[in-house]
Parts: C-alpha cells; sequence; structure tokens
C-alpha cells in the first residue's frame, strides 16, 4: 500500500478524532474572549498626543463596529496606520465597552476582534516593552486583562522573556484561573522550535496542569519524538504524539510504546487506543493495522492478560473499527475481559456504532450473564 502525504495522513487522523483538544490561536481566545464580561474598568481618556488622531481613527473602526463589519485583515491593516499611543487608546476604550457589556454574540464580537487585533498589532511593534507600559495602568482590572493579553503572545514566543511577566501577573491576581492556561500556551507555542523547547516551556511550569497540551498539534518534519517521550511520559497526555511518531516510524514508536508498558509509564490503553492504532490504520488499512499491532501485543515478553484487556479494550472503543475488526481484536479478549467490555459500552452515554458489533461477537450464554 503506498503511503499517503504526511498532511494528508494528519487531516485524516483530525477528521476521525485522534487528535484531542484545541489548537493554539495566536491569542489564546479558544477558552473564550480575552475580556470577561464580568470585568469591570474605569474608561480612559486618549492622551493630548493621540487626541488629534483619535477622533478619525475611532470613528472609522467604530462604524465598522456597529455595522458588524470588522474583519481581523481589515482592521490590522487599519490599525497598522495609526500610532502606538492610539493604539494603546483603542485597547484601553475597547476593554471598556466589553467589561460593561452584559450580552454576548453578535453585539459583542466586533468588539473583541477589534481589541484582538489591536493588541496583536501592538505585541508586534513593542513585544516585551509593552509589559511596562500595562504595568504602569493605575486601575487593578485594567492593568491585569492588558498583561493577561500581553502574556497570551509572550509565553508562546518568548518563554524565556516573559516568565518574570508572569510572575509578577500571578502575584498581583493569583494564579489558580491561569496556570493551566499559561503552561498550555507556552508549550503549544514552543512546539515548533523543537523537542527542547516543548521540555524547556514543560518544566518552567512544575506544578500540575495542561496534560492534554499536546493534543490537536502537527509536529515539525524533524521533531525528536523519542526526546519529548523520555521527558514528559506519564507527566502529559501522549495519545497525539503516539500518533503522529507511529505515521513517521512506526517501530521507534512501538518501542516506546513497549518500554512503557514494561515499566508502567504512561497511559499505554489510551496512547495506543486513541493514537497508534488509528495511526496504523490510516497509513496501512485496518486489516494489516489490526494485524499488526495483535501481534506487538501477543509477542510482548510478560503479557499481562488485564493490561491486555484493557489496550483491547481501549481499541475497540476508539478506534471505529468495522465488522471484521471488531472480531478480531474481541477475540483476544480474555472471558473476563469481553464481559467487562461489554458492560462499560452499554452503561457508557458514549457508545458508539461499534458496541453492536462487539455484542455480535459475544457467544450466547456471555449474553446471558
Amino acid at each position: 500500500m503506498k503511503p499517503l502525504p504526511r498532511t494528508l495522513l494528519f487531516l485524516a487522523l483530525l477528521s476521525g478524532g485522534i487528535l484531542t483538544g484545541r489548537a493554539l490561536s495566536s491569542s489564546a481566545e479558544s477558552g473564550g474572549s480575552e475580556v470577561s464580561s464580568s470585568e469591570t474598568s474605569t474608561h480612559r481618556r486618549p492622551s493630548r498626543d493621540t487626541q488629534r488622531e483619535a477622533p478619525r481613527t475611532f470613528a472609522t473602526l467604530t462604524a465598522r463596529v456597529k455595522e458588524e463589519t470588522t474583519r481581523t485583515s481589515t482592521l490590522r491593516t487599519e490599525l497598522a496606520r495609526v500610532s502606538t499611543d492610539t493604539l494603546k487608546s483603542i485597547l484601553l476604550e475597547q476593554y471598556a465597552i466589553l467589561a460593561e457589556m452584559t450580552e454576548g454574540g453578535k453585539a459583542r464580537q466586533p468588539h473583541q476582534d477589534l481589541y484582538t487585533a489591536a493588541m496583536e498589532e501592538l505585541w508586534d511593534r513593542q513585544k516585551l516593552s509593552a509589559f511596562e507600559w500595562a504595568s504602569t495602568l493605575e486601575a487593578p482590572k485594567e492593568r491585569a486583562m492588558m498583561q493577561k493579553s500581553l502574556l497570551y503572545r509572550a509565553l508562546a514566543e518568548d518563554l524565556d522573556g516573559a516568565l518574570p511577566w508572569m510572575e509578577k501577573y500571578h502575584t498581583e491576581n493569583g494564579k489558580a484561573q491561569t496556570y493551566g492556561e499559561f503552561k498550555s500556551i507556552a508549550i503549544k507555542g514552543a512546539v515548533d522550535r523543537g523537542a527542547d523547547a516543548v521540555i524547556r516551556a514543560f518544566e518552567a511550569f512544575p506544578e500540575r496542569g495542561a496534560y492534554g497540551a499536546l493534543g490537536n498539534l502537527e509536529f515539525p518534519e524533524d521533531f525528536d519524538f523519542a526526546k519529548l517521550h523520555k521527558a514528559v511520559v506519564g507527566k502529559m497526555g501522549m495519545n497525539n504524539v503516539f500518533a503522529q511518531w507511529t505515521l513517521r516510524d512506526r517501530d521507534a514508536a512501538w518501542a516506546a510504546m513497549e518500554e512503557g508498558i514494561r515499566t508502567f509509564k504512561g497511559n499505554p490503553p489510551d496512547e495506543i487506543g486513541e493514537g497508534m492504532m488509528k495511526a496504523v490504520m490510516v497509513k496501512e488499512g485496518e486489516p494489516a493495522g489490526v494485524t499488526w499491532m495483535l501481534g506487538k501485543l501477543a509477542a510482548l515478553p510478560t503479557p499481562d492478560p488485564m493490561r491486555q484487556d484493557q489496550i483491547l479494550s481501549s481499541i475497540l472503543t476508539h478506534s471505529d473499527l468495522s465488522t471484521e475488526g471488531v472480531g478480531m481484536v474481541s477475540a483476544k479478549l480474555t472471558p473476563e475481559g469481553r464481559i467487562s467490555h461489554a458492560r462499560n459500552s452499554l452503561i457508557s452515554r458514549s457508545a458508539q456504532s461499534g458496541t453492536g458489533h462487539f455484542l455480535a461477537t459475544l457467544p450466547r450464554n456471555e449474553l446471558i450473564r
């Protein structure tokens, strides 16, 4: 079977549901808008130096907001023409509007788009220097929001430069609400820079959180999966890592998986069921993929029947197998494993079509049990 192009394989995995979690956007708005409707702030007037330019800028952009015609590309083009002081005034004004709004949806989105575009423009111009301005703002909630929005960009692009400002933010505002989010942003932003950068980002956040940060990402061609696995196995969700590793080097990925099974590290049932198994089927086809996986599991030096049942059950649950594939996998379950999987499938709210295929493979006496 001729291998598919890697990009198509990645898209196939994504559409098949392997890659969990959400991709990192440029400003980390995937978890909601940057400005919460529950936050309030005192409106700040533009400085004297920007009062001449501001009316034209505010009038143009406000008109677009009211007409709901704002688009990020259009806004960035217009914002690129304004001075940095005016840009900061736009940010503060839009924050004040958003903080006072109680409605969402269409009424809120244009203001959020303008705020986001202005923050992107400010970050592109000033990078870490923008924190100096944000730290001078007197209103605590206003200052916190500007710092938080800047941290979304800084943690992804310049971790070492961002960390002191993150510590300052946490000192002033606490970290219970943002620690995991900031950790996820830093890890996702480091992926394109390689395994060492991801490990550095992971180690910069020693507390628990962001377990699924490596989901829904595509890794660079030269990414060192083995180095990443050795550093974070058991500490982060690796389903997507194993899926993409398997697409590139199936044998190396399995060697790491076999070590994890032998040493009880990581989460082999999910890493195989939601990662490796789907990747092998995308690359090799279902019959060859299932045959290969069952052969590898059977060849483990000291197979643990209970652990084997957990892995096989995960494959049945997550791999969207055909009737034939379900039959091949379920035949390897122990009798106790078949009963356990049937029971769990029937009481699960997320039971899939494969549940019926699986039940059809059970002997009648086990169905009665």
